[in-house]
């Protein structure tokens, strides 16, 4: 493998921990805002 393309998959990594940070904070978020939106939503089966 050369350089680039190390560096290339260095790079990815970085920005797919980035994504992966982002997306795991919004989803808690959505989770912490499920929790609280679900008991004003009446559940119908």
């Amino acid at each position: 493998m050369g350089p680039v393309a190390q560096a290339r998959v260095m790079l990815q990594g970085r920005v797919n921990a980035v994504v992966l940070k982002r997306s795991h904070g919004l989803l808690n978020f959505l989770q912490e805002l499920g929790h609280l939106a679900l008991p004003a939503i009446p559940i119908r089966r």
